[in-house]
């Protein structure tokens, strides 16, 4: 589990800025959980403790932190969506508008 956290931290560190900069709560959350399960993870408690808390995890932040994540993203590619319709119409429109008769 945290390396797939982890390949999610870092694909997100690789997206341009702007939606970065609309991640960023999810991006902290996303850090907090990976540093809570690697403490977890090290821990000298019993498989049991530790099977429990990352369940607790999992529940409370994980689960919460990927919905958030999964909205987000989907409202921005709603927007990115709309801009490149927008973008094809006024090309469309331009070209037809630019043509002699």
């Amino acid at each position: 589990m945290l390396v797939e956290l982890k390949k999610v931290q870092t694909g997100t560190s690789k997206l341009p800025s702007q939606v970065q900069a609309s991640l960023k709560d999810v991006s902290d959350g996303l850090t907090a959980s990976i540093n809570e399960l690697s403490s977890i993870a090290s821990s000298d408690a019993p498989f049991n403790e530790k099977a429990t808390k990352v369940k607790d995890a999992v529940q409370q932040r994980i689960n919460p932190l990927l919905d958030a994540a999964t909205s987000r993203v989907q409202e921005i590619l709603k927007v990115i969506s709309s801009r490149g319709q927008e973008a094809k119409e006024n090309v469309q429109n331009g070209s037809a508008n630019g043509r002699p008769e």
